[in-house]
């Protein structure tokens, strides 16, 4: 009877444990979407960030997808830079580093920023040169 409640508290705490990992990496996952990525992507890079390099068959028997829907996800990581697959056959993907990543998104999202403030500067432009009172185009 003594050592029921010694186990209880371990198992309370290991429970404690799983569950702020849970929500850490809920949170990590929606940060990365606010930097662009899809939830769907977001988790498959983690997923090969904390695995380790795979072979695209294997990622898809470990996730539970299809090849058909890995493959466009591993495109578009790939076209963002944010995983790499070696020249053998059969590919092995492999994430980049984390701080690496955050460095890319987050560049994507400045040049996205760039590129509004000069849409915002061109259409101030535009709508200053309007002549309104004759209904004028410049």
């Amino acid at each position: 009877m003594a050592l029921a409640k010694p186990l209880q508290s371990t198992f309370f705490f290991f429970a404690l444990k799983e569950e702020a990992f849970k929500l850490s990496l809920k949170r990590v996952i929606e940060k990365l979407e606010t930097l662009g990525l899809s939830n769907g992507d977001a988790m498959l890079y983690i997923y090969l960030a904390k695995n380790g390099p795979k072979k695209a068959r294997n990622l898809s028997e470990e996730l539970g997808i299809t090849k058909q829907q890995l493959y466009a996800r591993l495109k578009k990581l790939q076209e963002k830079k944010i995983i790499t697959k070696n020249s053998q056959v059969p590919s092995i993907f492999c994430a980049v580093a984390f701080e690496r990543v955050l460095d890319l998104l987050v560049s994507i999202k400045a040049e996205q920023s760039e590129a509004i403030l000069e849409t915002k500067k061109e259409l101030l432009s535009k709508w200053r040169a309007v002549d309104w009172r004759n209904n004028k185009r410049p």
